[in-house]
């Protein structure tokens, strides 16, 4: 509870700080100026339920598209020449894979 500026340390002090009804310990609590006394007016706040389903969505898409790049990723490394082994490909292809990967969850 803030203090106000009629409050003195002492009635500070006396006044617990937090509520004994648990349940209302959980609702947010809208603020009387003290003029009604001890009564208060407790407000539900809804749950945003469509920015956390679009937020989910993102969290569950961005994995599918990172893994999009997996099948191109050998054609690359041969394109470009990177080895004349083939059999060292694989290995160029996971250092790329490797490194977007850090850099996709450093950014």
């Amino acid at each position: 509870m803030a203090p106000s500026s009629s409050s003195t340390p002492s009635e500070e002090e006396s006044h617990p700080f937090l509520t004994e009804d648990i349940e209302g310990a959980f609702k947010l609590e809208d603020k009387t100026d003290g003029s009604q006394g001890s009564a208060r007016s407790t407000k539900i706040t809804p749950l945003p339920k469509a920015q956390l389903a679009s937020l989910c969505a993102v969290r569950l898409v961005d994995p599918i598209a990172f893994t999009q790049i997996f099948p191109y990723v050998n054609e690359m490394m041969e394109f470009l020449r990177v080895t004349e082994d083939h059999s060292k490909i694989g290995f160029y292809s996971g250092l790329v894979v490797g490194d977007a990967c850090v850099s996709h969850n450093t950014v």
